[in-house]
């Protein structure tokens, strides 16, 4: 492994690390929204 490829690997784990934070923060809010919803809908 060269140091170019150590530091691409790093930046790709870092990168991947926020993507799922992120998603796992949208899909806590989407799932949040949904509930809201159910219940203010309550037929």
């Amino acid at each position: 492994m060269t140091y170019a490829g150590w530091i691409v690997i790093c930046l790709m784990g870092i990168f991947l690390a926020v993507v799922v934070t992120a998603l796992s923060k949208a899909n806590a809010r989407v799932k949040v929204l949904y509930a809201d919803k159910s219940i203010m809908s309550d037929d």
